[in-house]
């Protein structure tokens, strides 16, 4: 009788030890949560922080490099089932801003859009969509694909007296684009201040229709000489461009020896470009200045021709980023 009270008691305690475990190996309720940010196969980087603008450090840190994620992919944040563990009781929102290259908000601090989320076994999700401020971005390489960088801030919540109604904050930032891209992000176009244009062979119009043209140029040495703006609007039945708030310019000047590509392909939001072309009797130099306007930028570039060299000089007659366009009576 004493074997068989010992056997139970022994099973009994051996069950129990084992119970203690499992339960220990659960991660408890009330414990701080631990972010794992990912975007497709791309693990991105996260900082849990108590700073309410963290990204300046961020983008400083030792290391630090920052992804790109393309409008329209999802990005998964793995909570390690906190919230679900937390029903009722911890709540998550997330916020994004634009930022600069060094991390420093690209408007204001408050200039911030709210991310609708959606839970999942692990923690929450989202779909990466347009910021709409960055339509309204002043400089030229914002709207790039690729070159748009975005913060966000995922604020955790909970709302129990009994814990100290405890915020948890994580931040992490992408590289993304204004609007949804089916093309890799570039390096940004930068533009040597006075510049050198070169004749080339070919120029990169692809995917570009004319937008206006002009073949009464009178260029030296080429009759038959054509000065073209092209954007990357869709024609229609007439042969006209459907233009709507953003589009992709450039303009070329095309000779029988090869092509000057004047302005590389730009994109601008709610903008245009015009160019006119003319001999300077006085300098007995052959001119063409370009106007780009947008929503807040202008510029007016010149490009005197040096015909022995055979290239053109480029220099900046006016430019402004940070502008309210008011009224524009360039347009198509």
């Amino acid at each position: 009788m004493k074997k068989l009270l010992c056997l139970l008691l022994t099973l009994i305690i051996i069950t129990t030890i084992s119970a203690c475990r499992n339960y220990i190996s659960e991660p408890l309720p009330y414990q701080s949560p631990e972010a794992s940010i990912y975007a497709g196969n791309i693990q991105i980087a996260v900082t849990e922080t108590e700073d309410a603008h963290p990204f300046q450090a961020m983008f400083s840190s030792p290391g630090f490099a920052i992804n790109y994620v393309p409008i329209g992919e999802t990005i998964n944040i793995d909570l390690g089932g906190y919230l679900n563990r937390m029903i009722g009781v911890a709540e998550a929102s997330l916020t994004a801003i634009l930022l600069d290259d060094n991390g420093n908000a690209l408007f204001s601090q408050d200039a911030t859009q709210n991310i609708s989320l959606t839970n999942t076994d692990s923690g929450v999700s989202f779909v990466l969509e347009p910021f709409t401020a960055a339509f309204l971005s002043a400089h030229t390489n914002d709207y790039i694909f690729g070159e748009v960088n975005q913060g966000f801030l995922l604020n955790i919540h909970v709302l129990d007296h009994a814990l100290g109604y405890p915020r948890y904050s994580f931040a992490f930032a992408i590289r993304t684009d204004v609007i949804i891209s089916d093309e890799e992000p570039v390096e940004p176009i930068e533009l040597a201040e006075p510049g050198l244009i070169t004749m080339q062979t070919t120029a990169n119009t692809s995917g570009l229709n004319i937008a206006w043209e002009n073949t009464s140029l009178m260029f030296p040495g080429d009759s038959n000489a054509r000065l073209a703006i092209y954007a990357d609007a869709e024609l229609d039945e007439n042969g006209h461009l459907m233009l709507d708030d953003r589009h992709e310019w450039a303009v070329v000047l095309h000779t029988a020896q090869g092509s000057f590509t004047l302005l590389p392909r730009r994109h601008l939001a709610v903008g245009n470009v015009s160019a006119v072309a003319f001999m300077n009797y006085d300098t007995e130099a052959y001119n063409v200045q370009i106007t780009v306007a947008h929503t807040a930028g202008y510029a007016v570039y010149s490009y005197i021709f040096e015909e022995y060299a055979n290239e053109f000089v480029r220099t900046t007659l006016f430019e402004a980023d940070n502008i309210n366009m008011i009224a524009n009576s360039i347009g198509w």
